[in-house]
């Protein structure tokens, strides 16, 4: 007989639901009177443990029922915290910005007061002000003011700054400490729910659902007291926090303990897809598109090569950039999502070409300037399959041509034989032909950037001539090594020395004359290095010959230009 009475006491799964309805009448009661405290953050720290605590007691005990009484709780909470309890915050920016505007007119009222003043003083005095010259002038400064136009002017590239009071209130914003909070935690959370579960999928479209709920939230409270939420490179804070959740949350499936396959994409079409719902949500009632586009456009592209990049690195089985075939799995579960990244690639490329192209019809200024669109023209390809990539490097060419940045078209030229490279690894094939090498789509760009050197030269371009010359040493040198062939390689060499030697001499500039000469000494060694491994007197014969004719061509330009390389 045992005398303990524990037959009489509920099992596990009732002392389980009993917890959950304690839980649960508790933290209504909590939240009620946390609502009213001066500082929130600390209530919402601890309704969050609360929630945290009978999350994984639910995991442990494998009770749907209570994870899922749970999450409605933790949902719940969030948004009941974020709409009623951030009003002594919102107060409190209310009247920092209520402070600022009388302080500003009160300034205005008293400038106003000294002008009519002194206006009054020069008609009482007009004929002695005649007789005295203006050069001493009162000059006012406002410390204050200057200081919001600065503001004004770096926040004016990457969002819009036509707004009322803009440069009075625009560095004041709503920050929205318990949404922030609670999309932390629902991310920490999705992370781990995602590294030790097969629930990848579900769990990227349960932040984004969670993410869309919050930043709503958010964005109603400040649009209700006239205020914008901080933004982190042109994107709201709320919603920079979520597309960069999306990311980790990927990467902790890509190397969790469930079976993860290369030959499965679909978890890179959901990330995209959630990515760009995110993006989406920051353009909705905005009246500066034309900025906030070339943002949303760039976190999406940038996210994903972040996302890849680390991926490839920790070992996520994730496709290697420009080594994608999208015909060599599954249709469903490789093809189309690939395909579906694509159209999300090559929308976003035609859509930042669209903002570059109204700006420069409304006659604006660059906001990027070359290393936003160098960026941008080497990131925006790497995802791609390779149609992206390609569309990238022609429109941003333009571009850079158009706001004439010579580094801009450097780039997009240096990029193009690894975009056709990627295109040709995976589209000739099909068609029965073999793929070409990346050598050789280098040593034809190479080529045709001489006679960019040439043209440059011809027509006095010297804006574009030293991207020319970096073209021919970045695209010919690394391509020569490719042919397997010394003797390539030294030929190559005094190609560059040429290029650069005699445009060096044509157009008086010294470092590249100084550049063609270390061009030739490099394919002396690369001849002796040849010698000594017993290459054929063809090879030698054939640079010796080239050299001589070179050398005999930069006498000649010498001789010619002697005066002018003297005086120069």
């Amino acid at each position: 007989m045992q005398l303990d009475g524990g037959s009489f006491l509920p099992d596990e799964t009732v002392n389980l639901y009993c917890l959950t309805v304690i839980t649960l009448v508790a933290l209504t009661l909590y939240l009620r009177r946390a609502a009213m405290v001066e500082k929130l953050l600390p209530p919402a720290i601890a309704a969050v443990g609360l929630l945290s605590v009978m999350a994984i007691t639910a995991q442990i005990k494998d009770s749907a029922l209570v994870l899922l009484a749970t999450l409605l709780m933790f949902i719940g909470s969030g948004a009941y915290l974020a709409i009623q309890g951030e009003f002594r915050s919102e107060m409190r920016s209310v009247a920092r910005k209520e402070d600022r505007l009388l302080r500003i007119e009160e300034k205005q009222a008293r400038l106003q007061k000294f002008v009519d003043a002194q206006v009054t003083g020069k008609s009482v005095a007009a004929t002695i002000g005649n007789q005295q010259n203006n050069k001493s002038r009162l000059k006012m400064i406002d410390i204050e003011m200057l200081d919001l136009v600065e503001k004004q002017r770096k926040r004016a590239k990457r969002t819009g700054t036509g707004g009322e009071y803009d440069l009075e209130l625009g560095d004041i914003h709503h920050r929205p400490v318990i949404v922030i909070a609670f999309l932390t935690t629902t991310i920490l959370a999705s992370i781990y729910l995602s590294f030790t579960t097969s629930l990848s999928y579900l769990i990227l479209a349960f932040c984004v659902v969670i993410s869309i709920l919050f930043i709503a939230l958010a964005r109603i409270r400040a649009n209700d007291i006239g205020l914008r939420l901080p933004d982190v490179a042109g994107i709201e804070l709320p919603i920079a926090i979520s597309m960069l959740g999306l990311v980790l949350v990927h990467l902790a499936g890509r190397v969790s303990d469930s079976v993860v396959g290369l030959d499965d994409a679909k978890h890179l079409a959901v990330l995209t897809g959630g990515l760009c719902i995110l993006a989406s949500v920051g353009l909705v009632g905005r009246n500066d598109l034309g900025l906030r586009i070339p943002n949303a456009v760039e976190g999406v592209v940038y996210l994903l090569v972040i996302d890849r990049v680390i991926a490839l690195i920790i070992g996520g089985e994730v496709p290697v950039m420009y080594r994608v075939d999208p015909f060599s799995g599954s249709i469903i579960d490789w093809t189309l999502p690939l395909i579906f990244v694509e159209i999300v690639l090559l929308s976003s490329v035609i859509a930042y070409d669209w903002v570059e192209k109204q700006r420069l019809v409304r006659g604006l200024e660059d906001h990027r300037g070359a290393i936003g669109r160098a960026a941008w023209v080497v990131l925006a390809g790497v995802t791609s399959i390779g149609f992206a990539g390609l569309l990238a490097i022609v429109l941003v060419f333009r571009r850079g041509w158009n706001w004439t940045q010579p580094a801009v078209v450097l780039t997009s030229w240096l990029m193009l034989p690894v975009a056709l490279s990627g295109v040709m690894y995976w589209c000739m094939e099909p068609i029965g032909l073999s793929s070409l090498g990346l050598h050789i789509f280098a040593t034809t760009a190479g080529i045709v950037s001489i006679g960019f050197v040439i043209w440059s030269v011809a027509s006095d371009s010297g804006v574009w001539l030293a991207s020319g010359l970096w073209a021919v040493h970045i695209l010919l040198l690394p391509a020569g090594f490719g042919w397997e062939n010394l003797a390539v390689v030294a030929v190559l060499l005094i190609v560059c020395s040429a290029t650069s030697w005699v445009s060096g001499i044509l157009v008086m500039r010294k470092s590249w004359r100084v550049f063609g000469a270390l061009d030739m000494i490099l394919a002396w060694v690369v001849a002796m290095i040849m010698l000594s491994i017993g290459t054929g007197i063809e090879a030698m014969l054939a640079i010796l010959i080239a050299s001589s004719v070179l050398l005999g061509i930069v006498t000649y330009l010498n001789q010619t230009y002697e005066k002018r390389i003297i005086n120069g």
